[in-house]
């Protein structure tokens, strides 16, 4: 799907490498998933991605208190940032690497600081290829369009992986709500290569993120 979100275990579940997005208003392309990784569906959690976490719950040891309060308020800003969790978010976050969960303590409660620890953490596994992190320049605007050519063109991850790849930083957090929703949403819809439908899907059952991007 879009790029779904690891946050699975932060976001909902996703179909790996699924785009979706509505055509935008008046655009032949409209906007596209970018690739989605989330938990569930055919997706590794968002937060466990990068990697076995820690061990059993302990004092203050990996897995344990410490772990578990930092996962727990990532999880609740992911979601005030505008990401689609889900209920094991917290859980999931707690098994996840210990690099994972290091840059969402850097983080703190900046979205989108928050949203490139996910994205690089899912990278190698959603874009084997190469690519996944935003380090461009584009808008969450015209990332959202370049995802919905993807899937009107029927193509693969490759597409998505570059357009988000060209996506800047400081819209990753938008750019992780839409796909976070989209994996969510639309996750039959935006299964595999996914096309037309799956921004049809996107367009009608995530208008409110996607407008937030379209702003961007």
């Amino acid at each position: 799907m879009r790029r779904a979100l690891l946050v699975g275990a932060l976001v909902v579940s996703a179909c790996s490498s699924a785009g979706k997005t509505g055509a935008s208003d008046g655009s032949a392309a409209g906007g596209g998933g970018g690739i989605a990784a989330v938990a569930g569906q055919g997706g590794s959690s968002v937060v466990g991605a990068g990697g076995n976490g820690g061990g059993a719950a302990g004092n203050g040891g990996a897995g344990g208190g410490n772990d578990q309060a930092l996962c727990a308020a990532a999880c609740a800003t992911f979601a005030s940032c505008g990401v689609t969790t889900s209920a094991s978010c917290s859980a999931d976050c707690t098994a996840s690497s210990a690099s994972y969960k290091s840059c969402l303590g850097a983080a703190a409660s900046d979205c989108n600081a928050l949203a490139m620890c996910y994205f690089q953490a899912v990278a190698a596994t959603d874009c084997p290829g190469g690519g996944g992190i935003p380090s461009g320049s584009a808008t969450c605007a015209a990332t959202d369009t370049c995802e919905g050519t993807c899937n009107t063109n029927g193509s693969g991850a490759a597409c998505k992986c570059a357009c988000a790849t060209a996506a800047s930083p400081t819209v990753a957090g938008l750019l992780l709500g839409i796909d976070s929703c989209a994996s969510n949403e639309c996750a039959t819809a935006c299964a595999g290569a996914s096309g037309p439908g799956c921004n049809t899907c996107f367009q009608t059952d995530c208008a409110t993120p996607r407008q937030s991007c379209l702003a961007q």
